[in-house]
């Protein structure tokens, strides 16, 4: 026969915010139907703003909800912008920890475009911190940014990722973050739709308040893409709202969209990396026998051949002299941009052999990996130099956001 589906919190219907959606019929008892399934959505009101909380709870003495951290916490703190109550705070972080929440991915319609407003205000070691606002994302004085990541699929996710802010002055205490953006069609097909804020070295505090996605234009309604049979994952049908502060609505009358086991995507989705690189900036290389140590330039490795660079950006992860490997040096080049990026060969500082600070300890990802007790290694998030810990260098070991 037909299946329904649908999501409930304490016996009333809701909708999730998001849902990557995988199901099987096993062992074949379920009828010749079962390969489509009638999920009900609820729904639909607007999507004129898709930030839930974008002002830290204000009206309810401060709140986190629907807030995330990447790493180094989330927590509601007295004082916002333009004289409001509250905002959030982010701290003990590295460069590409931030924070982050999941968007409606109903309101996710291809050619829908929307405006990115947000107040940022960074602080390092109790001090107000000036960012340059014309640096790029891999800068030592880089701003916050924000960033849109879509993901497809749940068993071998695809990601696609794009700017869609950043901070358009620095030298005040609380500075402006403003950026447009479209949906794309992988967008529109995307099980989850998360918006980031990060990119300031490691070390900067960032605080957000004001926070804000409002829909600019709203084009004729037009056919979906089509699904990947992988991961048969939910299209929109219509233009909802996401879940208001602090309990998600609920329709008196439902809509439905059916979800096809068996449909192949008509888009071929690529991957867009947040960052860039400066072409002067340069990075530990290698150490001959009997040689000094070799440094070389972001410009050098970019006139490389592809299986060159590729070689360089996955073998060579050493540091050396506080100079990083090319893989944290030429993010766009080497295409190891975000929080979510690892290599199973990187390396990370895991502790002080006999607590001798002399004696550093690193393992890489690959050792990680095959350790019975992941997480409490996870949880070391000192670092050694300019290597970092597990959290940060084996992100999808460590961070459930990322897997």
């Amino acid at each position: 026969g037909l299946y329904a589906g649908r999501f409930t919190l304490n016996g009333q219907a809701i909708w999730p915010i998001f849902a990557d959606m995988s199901y099987e019929d096993y062992p074949n008892e379920c009828g010749p139907d079962f390969a489509v399934l009638d999920l009900d959505q609820l729904g639909p009101p607007s999507c004129d703003e898709i930030v839930v909380n974008g002002d830290a709870g204000d009206e309810v003495g401060g709140s986190t909800h629907s807030w995330q951290d990447i790493a180094g916490g989330v927590e509601a703190i007295a004082g916002g912008a333009d004289g409001t109550a509250f905002s959030i705070l982010n701290k003990d972080r590295s460069r590409w920890h931030g924070l982050a929440q999941h968007l409606d991915t109903r309101c996710m319609m291809e050619g829908h475009s929307f405006a990115v407003r947000a107040k940022i205000r960074l602080t390092k070691d109790g001090d107000l911190w000036v960012c340059n606002v014309d640096g790029y994302s891999g800068n030592p004085a880089s701003c916050v940014y924000a960033t849109m990541r879509y993901s497809y699929g749940i068993t071998d996710p695809l990601h696609q990722w794009a700017t869609v802010g950043k901070m358009i002055e620095s030298d005040n205490e609380w500075n402006t973050l403003s950026g447009e953006f479209t949906v794309s069609a992988f967008g529109t097909g995307a099980g989850r739709a998360s918006l980031y804020f990060n990119s300031a070295p490691e070390g900067v505090n960032i605080q957000i308040d004001s926070v804000s996605i409002t829909r600019l234009t709203m084009p004729a309604p037009q056919y979906a893409p089509s699904l990947p049979s992988f991961s048969p994952i939910f299209i929109p049908a219509y233009d909802p709202t996401p879940a208001p502060y602090p309990d998600p609505a609920v329709s008196s009358e439902p809509s439905h969209t059916k979800i096809s086991l068996t449909e192949s995507p008509s888009f071929s989705p690529t991957s867009i990396t947040p960052c860039s690189q400066n072409p002067k900036d340069r990075f530990y290389y290698r150490t001959q026998e009997g040689k000094d140590p070799e440094f070389k330039t972001c410009k050098w490795l970019a006139k490389k051949g592809k299986e060159k660079q590729l070689s360089i950006c996955q073998n060579k992860v050493k540091h050396e002299s506080n100079f990083r490997p090319a893989q944290y040096t030429c993010f766009e080049t080497c295409n190891s941009c975000g929080e979510c990026y690892q290599n199973e060969d990187s390396i990370f500082f895991y502790k002080y052999k006999n607590k001798d600070k002399t004696k550093p300890v690193f393992k890489n990802c690959k050792w990680l990996e095959n350790q019975q007790k992941i997480s409490k290694i996870c949880k070391k998030t000192r670092s050694y130099e300019t290597v970092q810990g597990s959290s940060v260098v084996c992100p999808k070991m460590c961070n459930d956001w990322c897997r």
